[in-house]
């Protein structure tokens, strides 16, 4: 055999090194995301940027942990577009209501709902308004 020649394998030969390998190690899926959290105005923002495993179906959420008290917990699906890289959404919670403000510390996490895993998760202290005099 030359020393640049590659050997073919049967087919058979290869699609068996393929499933051992597959078997032995099992397929993980690769879906990563990143979120942040920024305080603008009333209004906390959740920016979310996913890069999509295109070979996987998974299905992410934005879980919303709000301080405890008045304020409500919530949860967004994230829907998987066309684009698999850099695939950005933005969810918002006000923290305001009625001159009520949601004070203390929100949370948001990135969630892999298909394997049960945090992706990401970020927090934000939200101060109470100063009162006028």
């Amino acid at each position: 055999m030359k020393p640049n020649t590659l050997r073919l394998l049967s087919s058979s030969a290869l699609l068996f090194a393929m499933t051992s390998t597959f078997a032995a190690t099992g397929y993980l899926s690769q879906t990563s995301g990143q979120i942040t959290l920024a305080p603008k105005d009333d209004v906390l923002v959740a920016t979310t940027v996913v890069n999509w495993d295109p070979k996987s179906s998974d299905q992410l959420e934005v879980k919303w942990l709000a301080p405890k008290g008045f304020c409500q917990s919530s949860i967004f699906n994230i829907a998987r577009g066309n684009n698999t890289q850099h695939d950005v959404s933005w969810s918002y919670r006000t923290v305001t209501h009625q001159q009520t403000s949601c004070t203390g510390k929100w949370q948001v996490l990135l969630i892999n709902t298909s394997t049960a895993k945090t992706l990401s998760s970020a927090g934000y202290v939200v101060s109470p308004l100063a009162t006028q005099s």
